[in-house]
């Protein structure tokens, strides 16, 4: 068993960064089992519109179509279209296989930025469903990962985030809450910059593009309306109980604010910046009204921030498999996908054992056992997550994925809050008045 152990170890966590890169063709096998069964709905959305613009036509629908949809409409700023230009001149066949390919990749950087030359690390984020579900629809969130790793490594050089900034959040609006990362955390003249980059952007699309900020933002208004009764938005489980638009709103408005208030006051205490990123990543995806499974990834690069064991990381991708399943996979693939996210995780888990041997428990999981047994607070929230999850089961199965997912998201940031830094766990540490020289962020460099 011993000698296993070390043999897997061996294999799954060679350091080596020429293996990375050869094994990183084992995910993109997988990723093809299942982007092959699907036409990438959004990429082909991306490359009608690329070549509307070409010829001079007018990308956008009417807002007042009931066609502004995601994989139906082209609903994204002007500027987005400038990178998929070159796949339109490609033959089609041979420019969506390549985009799937360039897309994938996007993944594999983005894990080697965060995690190192891991190659377990990278197999466990490639069989996860939401990342093979961005793939198989061609979405731009494996190139907002990628955009968010660099985002993060680089944020200390003010010229190099406000650019890597100002790209991300203008390419995806619902990212503009990073802006906060960077004001909470004193890098004045990043958010600085990447304002006036994010302007400028978005200043020439619309000056030069087909179309202008008001009907743009009637456009997004139009999505909004479509796609949020679908998702997993805050504001749809809200809409969905019968609260009116304000009420709706206000609920919206209230999360975002305790999100916001919880990672600055923790910061201020523990200095421990990584919150405040991921809580900006959070705040993203709980403030849109527009949330599909495709935007977890995304979520994922502020996780990967943290040295997070590939055992639990193993564990989340397989349990992605019980949350939703590739399109049009059927019932054996999900199987296949499921067995190789169960083996992933056990080849974790004796990786685990052969490079911790000293534990005398390699699953006792300390951090989340002191989190669930030594804050209360933590305990009331489990519970009140676990019965809400229980209760929605029974009486509208329907919301459970859009529950669970906003639940785990919440669950998440808070295990994140208690277990960073060296405070104390609880609310009293978050929320504490003293400054303990927590404001020791190194600033903007140039």
């Amino acid at each position: 068993m011993h000698s296993l152990q070390r043999s897997v170890s061996k294999v799954l966590s060679n350091d080596s960064e020429s293996r990375y890169w050869e094994l990183s063709v084992l995910g993109l096998i997988i990723v093809f089992v299942y982007t092959s069964l699907v036409h990438q709905a959004d990429f082909l959305v991306f490359a009608h519109a690329a070549e509307k613009l070409i010829h001079g036509i007018n990308p956008f629908p009417d807002p007042t179509s009931k066609s502004v949809y995601s994989g139906h409409s082209y609903v994204y700023p002007t500027w987005d279209l400038m990178l998929l230009v070159p796949f339109v001149i490609l033959p089609f066949h041979f420019g969506t296989a390549v985009f799937i390919v360039l897309s994938y990749y996007a993944y594999v950087l983005g894990v080697r930025i965060l995690r190192g030359p891991s190659v377990i690390d990278l197999l466990v984020v490639a069989i996860a469903t939401p990342v093979i579900i961005s793939l198989q629809m061609g979405t731009i969130s494996p190139f907002l990962f990628l955009g968010l790793a660099f985002l993060w490594t680089k944020r200390d050089r003010v010229i190099s985030a406000a650019m890597v900034l100002s790209l991300v959040a203008t390419a995806k609006l619902l990212l503009l809450p990073l802006f906060l990362y960077f004001l909470l955390t004193r890098r004045y003249r990043t958010f600085v910059f990447g304002g006036i980059f994010s302007a400028l952007i978005l200043g020439v699309s619309f000056a030069f593009g087909p179309i202008s900020p008001g009907a743009y933002v009637k456009i997004l208004v139009s999505l909004s309306t479509h796609e949020m009764p679908s998702g997993w938005s805050l504001a749809g489980i809200v809409s969905s109980i019968g609260l009116v638009h304000f009420e709706n709103e206000l609920v919206v408005l209230s999360a975002v604010l305790v999100l916001l208030g919880v990672a600055f006051m923790h910061f201020r205490r523990c200095g421990d910046e990584r919150i405040v990123f991921l809580g900006a990543i959070v705040i993203s995806l709980v403030a849109t009204p527009i949330f599909w499974s495709s935007y977890l990834p995304i979520l994922l690069a502020g996780l990967l921030i943290w040295p997070i064991d590939t055992m639990v990381l193993a564990v989340f991708s397989s349990l992605s498999w019980f949350l939703v399943t590739p399109d049009l996979a059927g019932a054996y693939r999900d199987i296949f996908g499921l067995l190789i996210a169960g083996l992933l995780a056990v080849g974790a888990l004796l990786q685990y054992r052969a490079t911790a041997p000293q534990l005398e428990k390699p699953l006792r999981g300390r951090a989340l056992r002191k989190f669930f047994t030594g804050d209360i607070t933590g305990r009331v929230i489990l519970y009140l997550a676990f019965s809400t999850s229980l209760a929605v089961a029974v009486l509208a199965p329907q919301m459970l994925p859009s529950i669970v997912v906003q639940e785990s998201m919440f669950l998440t940031f808070w295990i994140a809050v208690t277990q960073s830094g060296n405070c104390k766990l609880g609310m009293r540490a978050v929320i504490g008045s003293e400054f303990d020289g927590a404001w020791s962020s190194k600033g903007d460099a140039v």
